[in-house]
């Protein structure tokens, strides 16, 4: 366990202080409340539309989709599945790269009262068998990029639906089903780095238990611009996922293993990132980056998870690179059961050393 997070233990009022900053500069924080985890995904989500049709939902490599673009894409996709497999709750696997398509999929798998088994395009095909054959999924949503990996799967009897094929004109209107807040959302396979990797199932209430929690420990806010940076196919990814979406907050996912880390910083500069999240190690990198006289004004909250943490990735936060009113957050989570435990930081946090 990292230091971070032993002095967590420590100070829990000067934790409640600095938490309490929490927020972002300009925009309102709206509260989620408890009794809207008693509900699922898409109703959620569909609140939001009605509320914010026109503001920006997500933003990825060349596209991006309003929250009213995004529920009608998302739609088009539902119908397209629930005339394929009908209305019964059942595992569907989702093979896309980090960005848009994979943010449209999964919504759509949702509201077609499905829950969704993500394939990480970088796995092995055998890997990628063996969570198919573990999930029990029948169907595979893809898109053309990796429609030959998909289509290598479907040899074995699996049926296949490119999303890019799904007709432009097709209905867009919610398909409104009666999803129960225990209905499964997701199930997300472990690394195996401990053992056999294994399926863990989360619900539509476990999903919306986190957002009333992240939101209002991070007063998440429609004018925050937050980053997905971790694989959409992790738990982490997930959490940031609907944390971001289900506020009314705009969603960047940035691709690593296509763009690269070097774009990484200037893509958070260009596009005025406010909560960035990611590994140590990879924040490192975005540091290594930024000249001594660059800035990122504009990011609020700094995310650090997915594994350990040292004093001295500290280091450069206490520099001139931050705004004097950025946080930094340092978090300890399994995909089993999520957050275990985090630490805030403010500039004027002692470090021990």
């Amino acid at each position: 366990m990292s230091d971070f997070i032993l002095q967590a233990r420590r100070l829990p009022y000067e934790q409640e202080a600095i938490r309490a900053k929490c927020f972002h500069p300009t925009g309102a924080f709206v509260e989620f409340k408890k009794e809207e985890i008693e509900q699922s995904i898409p109703r959620r989500f569909e609140q939001i539309v009605r509320f914010h049709p026109n503001r920006l939902a997500v933003k990825g490599s060349g596209e991006e989709l309003t929250f009213g673009q995004l529920n009608d894409a998302a739609n088009r996709i539902a119908h397209t599945i629930l005339r394929e497999r009908g209305e019964k709750s059942e595992p569907i696997a989702l093979l896309c790269e980090q960005g848009v398509s994979a943010i449209v999929s999964i919504l759509g798998l949702l509201k077609a009262g499905k829950f969704y088994v993500p394939l990480d395009p970088s796995l092995p095909i055998t890997r990628m068998r063996e969570i198919l054959g573990d999930s029990g999924a029948a169907l595979i949503i893809t898109n053309s990029r990796n429609l030959p990996a998909a289509e290598k799967l479907s040899a074995h009897g699996y049926r296949l639906i490119n999303i890019e094929t799904v007709e432009p004109g097709g209905a867009t209107g919610n398909p409104g089903l009666s999803i129960t807040s225990e209905s499964l959302a997701y199930i997300v396979y472990t690394s195996g780095s401990t053992g056999q990797p294994k399926g863990v199932a989360q619900s539509h209430r476990y999903v919306l238990y986190h957002v009333f929690e992240f939101g209002g420990a991070f007063h998440i806010c429609p004018e925050d611009r937050i980053s997905l940076i971790f694989p959409w196919s992790f738990s982490g990814g997930a959490h940031i996922i609907y944390s971001t979406l289900l506020h009314g907050a705009a969603l960047f996912p940035f691709d690593i293993k296509a763009a690269g880390l070097g774009d990484l910083t200037q893509w958070l500069i260009e596009h005025e990132i406010t909560i960035y999240h990611s590994t140590a190690a990879v924040l490192r990198q975005v540091l290594s980056f930024l000249s001594p006289d660059q800035r990122l004004p504009h990011l609020r909250l700094v995310r650090l998870g997915g594994e350990a943490a040292a004093i001295a990735d500290l280091s450069r936060y206490y520099k001139d690179n931050f705004s004097p009113n950025c946080l930094m957050l340092n978090s300890l989570a399994t995909t089993e059961c999520g957050i275990i435990c985090r630490y805030f930081f403010d500039k004027d946090t002692p470090v021990a050393r």
